[in-house]
């Protein structure tokens, strides 16, 4: 296998070659330990790197010391255009180590020139020997489209009508907690990988246009691009969706790119070609110029007319005429569309695309008043009002147009998916996405939206607990994305994937699919999307029991929240920060977040405000404010909990909680603590992973009544859980390390501490066990580095005064 390319920012860096390349196509050859430690960074990127584990990495022996680090790092910072106050690539973990935090994407092929030569081949030849193709029409310039266009039979998929599974918006956190499958649903091998393991045909990549834009004219430059990218989809080439490429290029001057970037866009979208398309007038005309600039021999095409939208259409057809023709692929369609109906919706498309929804739905609105009988409209405003958030309205649009327009029907029945899906109708989001799969199935329907309806029905099944079912779903879901060129939709679908993984316990598969992700949505500039995979990202990372590599998104977690567009994601956001916090000791810090995010999440879906509570709940108990903490407990179970059950598929928050409020009647009142395990029983009857947090109850309630033997018992059965992840093992350890200590129990205390594995290193809760364990068992040396590292871990916390004395040391040289 080729050592692999990863590209971040401007850079690229070829590990094979240890050469890392700046955007202008400088190739810089690194020194072997600046080029160690930059590669293990990235590498390991989705945790943190302790300063003990990266100084043996780089030279080979762990009593280097931080010194010749930290100058390592500022060398790394600069040159990759990082600083320390920025820390935009490599961040510092105070007391601990540092993480690479810039989006990273590998890059599975290497490139055939190096980005250098390619930027001078490339330019040459498009200057030099391209050859122009000129077309032109006798249409004169009115103020108006001309009336002779096109009717499409196959659509790029479109940023108005793209019908993201919108679940992503809200998170898969709030399922309905109900018994899982007989055994563990794990998904095929295959299914897990990133979409970059799937190989279909490489698609064009139509960039933006480049245009000197008068006065209403911006929107050509995203317009004219999805009336390209249509016309040679129509040709039957495969063609990078405009919502893709929008969100991928904006911000870019598209007159100023060059080879490398052509292909950095071309590498993160896949893509064979990349088209780069100028406007600009040509006396009362227009003039359209196509030229491929990347991934194949140089080519240009020119079409001129009286009206932009018919020139773009001629030097599209003329660059199709100019390709490698598509087996099966159906003539070009005849004209005859209504000229203003199409100018209105390519305004309103680009429009869209570009930031400004209500501008658009407006004119949407404005031609619906002229074109009554316009199904293309209804179907835009529909999805308008859905994304808005007016769902009855939607539903109405989308179920006016599968009564009335066969053609629209299946498109429709996906909005209707996903309205079921926003009021959490899983029943409803079954049976609209199967008549959607059916009917695009048998018509051979459009891949994407065939892609859309499986993802529906995948995120369904995930709320239903049908986790096999949806993980088959997600699969194909995800191939019929990566094959239409769609990587966009193929990342969300790959969010929502690992969030089911994660809710299934499959958490060391979740994470790296999660991390890949978030840093793919990022690339695409998808703010709200990418806001979902890493609120997942950081609690799986909680889930882990790694509050300090969890820690190192906080940045991310803040930038995401200022950008957000949706107010519940913001909170969501907030509430992550603030429990990343808590969870590294940051209890004054969070406080603020937490306070705000729980005024927010009051008036906002159930699902933020049981967070908020149970968040504020923690860290009422981590101060010892035990009846605040009861109060917290309550307000949160109160929100979504009946007797029998609760409205969460988040059930390992949900017992945690119920174990504190155990724990809050205990000593006192056993009876009390019996009666809240009876409760989590019920409501999470049929959950392995419930024993856990059952046995550790009847433990606790044990301990109080002072029934060694079945407190013994009690903790060995939580032990003895299979299903248990580490952040189970943790709390586990957390009651039955000091309870064994309390019994003279050194060697099995030992033993419980083992099966945290490395966790001491990066939770301070583990640490303090660690710690406990070596103290008893007199290893001094162990101690002093487990006690420094609990100290760099602490935060705001208090490490017992009994762990900080080495007076046992004497003790212990004393003894026989």
């Amino acid at each position: 296998m080729p050592a692999p390319i990863y590209a971040f920012g401007r850079f690229r860096l070829d590990v094979g070659a240890r050469l890392l390349y700046r955007g202008d196509g400088e190739a810089i050859a690194l020194p072997t330990r600046l080029f160690d430690c930059i590669v293990h960074l990235l590498e390991q990127r989705a945790r943190a790197v302790g300063r003990d584990e990266l100084i043996a990495v780089i030279w080979e022996r762990p009593d280097s010391g931080d010194n010749l680090l930290g100058q390592l790092i500022v060398r790394a910072r600069r040159l990759l255009e990082d600083t320390g106050e920025q820390q935009t690539v490599i961040r510092t973990l105070p007391g601990y180590g540092y993480q690479w935090i810039a989006p990273t994407q590998r890059l599975e092929d290497l490139p055939e020139v190096p980005p250098s030569e390619a930027r001078e081949t490339v330019a040459v030849a498009a200057a030099a020997s391209a050859p122009v193709v000129t077309a032109e029409t006798n249409a004169v310039r009115p103020g108006v489209p001309a009336a002779a266009t096109r009717r499409r039979s196959r659509r790029v998929a479109s940023g108005l009508a793209a019908g993201l599974v919108v679940a992503a918006a809200c998170g898969l956190w709030w399922q309905r907690a109900v018994p899982p499958p007989s055994s563990a649903a794990a998904p095929p091998a295959a299914a897990v990988d990133d979409a970059a393991a799937i190989a279909p045909p490489q698609p064009m990549l139509v960039l933006p246009a480049a245009i000197d834009a008068g006065p209403g004219e911006d929107w050509l430059r995203l317009g004219v691009m999805v009336l390209v990218g249509e016309r040679l989809a129509d040709a039957g080439q495969t063609v990078v969706p405009s919502d893709n490429v929008a969100t991928l290029t904006r911000g870019l001057a598209m007159a100023a790119l060059g080879a490398p970037d052509y292909a950095r866009l071309a590498d993160t979208t896949r893509a064979g070609r990349v088209v780069a398309v100028a406007i600009e007038p040509s006396g009362p005309r227009w003039r359209v110029r196509l030229a491929v600039v990347h991934g194949a021999a140089p080519l240009e095409v020119v079409a001129e007319a009286g009206q932009v939208l018919d020139a773009a259409r001629d030097a599209a057809d003329r660059l199709a005429g100019h390709l490698p023709a598509v087996r099966g692929a159906a003539a070009l369609p005849p004209a005859g569309r209504d000229a203003a109906l199409e100018f209105a919706l390519k305004k309103a498309e680009a429009i869209y695309l570009g930031g400004r929804p209500d501008a658009a739905a407006d004119l949407l609105t404005d031609a619906r008043a002229t074109h009554p009988d316009a199904p293309e409209l209804d179907v835009q405003l529909a999805w308008m009002a859905f994304r808005a958030g007016r769902f009855a309205q939607a539903e109405a649009g989308f179920a006016a147009l599968a009564e009335r327009r066969p053609a629209f029907r299946a498109r429709a029945l996906v909005g209707l998916a996903n309205v079921a899906l926003m009021r959490r109708d899983t029943d409803a989001v079954m049976e609209r996405a199967q008549q959607a799969i059916d009917l695009l199935e048998a018509t051979g329907g459009a891949a994407g939206e065939l892609g859309r309806a499986y993802h529906g029905r995948a995120v369904a099944a995930s709320l239903q607990g049908r986790y096999e079912a949806a993980f088959a779903d997600y699969a194909r879901a995800q191939e019929l994305h990566a094959g239409a060129g769609n990587w966009l939709d193929a990342a969300r679908v790959d969010s929502n994937f690992g969030i089911a993984l994660r809710q299934r316990g499959l958490i060391e598969q979740a994470l790296p699919l999660l991390q890949r992700t978030a840093d793919r949505l990022s690339l695409f500039q998808a703010t709200d999307d990418e806001a979902v995979a890493r609120v997942h990202l950081v609690t799986t990372l909680l889930d882990l029991a790694d509050p300090v590599s969890a820690l190192a998104e906080d940045g991310r977690l803040a930038a995401l929240a200022e950008r957000g567009q949706w107010p519940h994601l913001r909170t969501s956001l907030e509430l992550a920060r603030a429990e990343v916090l808590i969870a590294n000791g940051r209890l004054g810090a969070a406080r603020p977040l937490l306070d705000r995010a729980g005024r927010e999440a009051a008036a906002g879906p159930l699902p933020n405000t049981y967070r908020a509570h149970s968040i504020a709940a923690r860290r009422a108990w981590m101060l010892g404010q035990t009846g605040r903490a009861r109060q917290e407990i309550g307000r949160a179970l109160g929100v979504l909990c009946s007797a029998d059950a609760c409205a969460t598929g988040d059930g390992r928050d949900l017992a945690y909680l119920h174990l504190l409020l155990a724990r809050s009647a205990l000593p006192d009142d056993p009876a009390a603590a019996v009666t809240v395990r009876e409760q989590l029983a019920r409501r999470l009857a049929g959950h392995a992973y419930a024993t856990v947090y059952l046995s550790l109850i009847d433990a606790d309630v044990a301990v109080a009544r002072g029934d060694a033997a079945a407190a013994d018992r009690a903790f060995e059965a939580a032990a003895g859980v299979g299903e248990a992840i580490p952040i189970d093992r943790e709390r586990i350890a957390e009651a039955y390390v000091p309870w064994l200590m309390a019994h003279g129990a050194i060697d099995r205390a030992g033993g419980v501490l083992a099966t945290l594995d490395a966790m001491p290193r990066r939770s301070f809760v583990a640490a303090l066990i660690e710690l406990r364990v070596l103290r008893a068992q007199g290893r001094h040396s162990a101690w002093r580095l487990s006690l420094d590292r609990a100290i760099r871990l602490a935060g705001e916390r208090e490490i017992p005064e009994e762990l900080r004395r080495p007076d046992f040391l004497a003790a212990s040289a004393a003894a026989p």
